[in-house]
């Protein structure tokens, strides 16, 4: 159906943009996890921008795809475990969300 389609372009775009060494993972329904080792948060913040331009321009049987991204980076938190980095970063989720949706936000 539709819903699904939006997904899979959604995944495939991500796949797209993601190198060989990052990690993709559906985290949810509509969640996505992206993880990027060896890229400070400006290069992560920069290429999270580029899949939120790529999926506004997508179109799936004429449905608009558009994306917010919660964005965090082990270097500005070093003493947090991965667990806690995944909340970190749904929470920049929910204020990117919360800011009127389509966004990039870090913390």
């Amino acid at each position: 159906m539709t819903g699904d389609k939006v997904i899979k372009t959604f995944a495939q775009i991500i796949l797209n943009n993601i190198r060989k060494t990052d990690y993709g993972i559906r985290y949810g329904g509509e969640e996505f996890l992206i993880v990027c080792p060896h890229m400070d948060y400006q290069q992560v913040i920069r290429k999270a921008e580029e899949m939120r331009k790529e999926l506004e321009e997508a179109n799936v049987d004429g449905i608009k795809i558009t994306a917010s991204f919660g964005v965090t980076s082990l270097g500005l938190h070093p003493d947090k475990s991965l667990e806690e980095l995944i909340d970190i970063a749904d929470q920049a989720l929910y204020n990117a969300k919360s800011l009127g949706r389509n966004t990039v936000k870090f913390l």
